[in-house]
């Protein structure tokens, strides 16, 4: 991959992991957080002077700032939650090139004679011998029906940006019906018990994941998504952050819940 990712930030979690931060240990974290970003998250150097020159801060906070969100690993100061964030974002891109490399060659298949496709549906076609009208096919749909109630129902409706389709398709047809049957909730108490750092689906597929859990009747646990987020903003009121959208009657609801 030549080009350094995107550095994404869930500002709720990030807020909260920051807030009994002053100004410049604030700023202090941001800079080591980039600069580390900018080197592929290689690890921030055991050096406090060169680390003083990096954030334009005193010694002091920059030892708070180390002690507080990164730790020490061959020699290297490591923040565990971007290194998994630069890891899945790695995995994004990579993804992202394969899928487009798989639709060049389905596409063309290879050839370069237009006179000879070997997907012909899905290349534009010539209706009129006589002119150079172009007119383009209508795309074969590869999914079947039961994996489009799958996708829309354990994927679409879940807001699940992270998975890809296609992979997931190619991935899913290969399982057993039972195992077809049973994927969906598997796959969303896995997201659950993971959080933001769950694997997508087509890696959930592919490393075989799925045949670690259990759907046993004691062993269900049912996602329920609006209690997997009041419980994120009831972890952030107990540390001293409200959020501007939440409302009144909802910071009452979550005080309740604090005291109880």
């Amino acid at each position: 991959m030549s080009k350094l990712p995107k550095m994404f930030i869930y500002s709720d979690t990030f807020l909260a992991d920051t807030h009994d931060l002053s100004d410049c240990e604030f700023g202090c974290y941001c800079r080591l957080l980039m600069f580390n970003w900018g080197k592929n998250c290689e690890g921030l150097p055991n050096d406090i002077k060169r680390l003083q020159r990096i954030t334009h801060s005193t010694e002091e906070t920059i030892k708070l700032v180390l002690k507080e969100f990164f730790h020490l690993n061959d020699n290297k100061y490591q923040n565990k939650k971007q290194l998994a964030e630069f890891n899945k974002a790695i995995d994004f891109a990579d993804k992202l090139s394969e899928s487009g490399k798989l639709g060049a060659m389905r596409r063309w298949g290879g050839y370069s004679d237009p006179n000879n496709p070997p997907n012909s549906e899905l290349m534009p076609t010539n209706t009129n011998t006589n002119t150079n009208t172009i007119t383009n096919t209508k795309t074969k749909n590869i999914y079947s029906q039961k994996f489009e109630d799958f996708w829309k129902e354990f994927v679409l409706d879940k807001n699940d940006n992270r998975s890809t389709k296609l992979d997931s398709f190619n991935g899913w047809k290969k399982l057993s019906d039972e195992e077809q049957s049973t994927l969906g909730r598997k796959f969303l108490i896995y997201k659950d018990s993971k959080g933001n750092f769950y694997k997508a689906l087509e890696r959930f597929i592919s490393k075989k994941i799925y045949l670690e859990i259990s759907l046993e009747k004691n062993n269900v646990i049912e996602f329920d998504e609006n209690e997997y987020k009041k419980q994120n903003h009831l972890d952030m009121f107990k540390k001293g952050v409200v959020l501007p959208s939440w409302s009144p009657q909802y910071i009452e609801e979550l005080k309740q819940l604090a005291e109880g």
